[in-house]
């Protein structure tokens, strides 16, 4: 039945949006009267909010790890014991949860990204399915960068590992969201950040190119959720 379900809702989503119009539109993230425990603990119960495209919804409480587990529930990588997570009326589940996660940029709270180099991972980037078709862009990368105050002529030859976690973290907000998604998901982005990084974080995350984007940020950073038009405990 699960399974049957899943097919239903994945061929009436993928008629509603493809990897071809994705950047062009505008979602809704959602969760209700969920509920979700990690062995015999609860993470969270009976939570719900709504995400509109241009909102930024901070989610803080708890710890930082039941944060992350609420983030993965809406990458589709963790099922919830009760409620629903859905995204534009379509509900996230696991067995869909690679096309989901396509409509998001997603920006995890590890910086562990092995020995690649900075210009590796924007490749990579632009080797996603969702950004296939797309000519790799060194101007774009580095404007990206510029605007988290990281100069790509610098970083770029450089080995991720090797970066401050300052510097590591800015320029993985600023790949993550080189191209536009309809949704955004930050685990913990200013964690590594002192005063000057936190302000250009903060300033990059309310800029108009994240207008049309339904962000859900999970921080306990006063600074953060004071740019936010919505703050959530867990």
């Amino acid at each position: 039945m699960c399974e049957f379900l899943s097919d239903i809702c994945l061929q009436r989503y993928t008629k509603k949006y493809t990897f071809a119009n994705i950047t062009d539109r505008q979602m809704i993230l959602e969760l209700y009267k969920a509920s979700l425990n990690e062995g015999t603990r609860k993470v969270f119960a009976n939570l719900s909010f709504l995400v509109d495209a241009g909102q930024r919804l901070a989610v803080t409480g708890g710890t930082a790890r039941d944060r992350t587990l609420l983030l993965q529930v809406l990458l589709g990588l963790r099922r919830l014991d009760d409620g629903w997570a859905c995204l534009d009326g379509s509900p996230v589940l696991p067995s869909l949860g690679s096309f989901y996660r396509s409509c998001m940029g997603y920006v995890p709270s590890s910086m562990g990204m092995g020995g690649v180099s900075v210009g590796q991972l924007a490749r990579y980037a632009y080797g996603e399915q969702a950004n296939r078709g797309l000519k790799y862009d060194a101007g774009h990368v580095a404007e990206s960068l510029r605007l988290l105050g990281v100069d790509a002529a610098k970083c770029l030859d450089t080995r991720f590992d090797a970066l401050d976690r300052a510097t590591a973290q800015r320029v993985l907000i600023g790949l993550t969201f080189m191209f536009n998604r309809p949704v955004a998901l930050l685990d913990n982005p200013t964690s590594a950040q002192d005063d000057e990084g936190r302000a250009r974080v903060v300033d990059f995350l309310s800029s108009p190119r994240f207008d049309s984007v339904a962000m859900l940020v999970a921080t306990d950073d006063e600074a953060l959720m004071q740019a936010c038009h919505k703050v959530v405990r867990i």
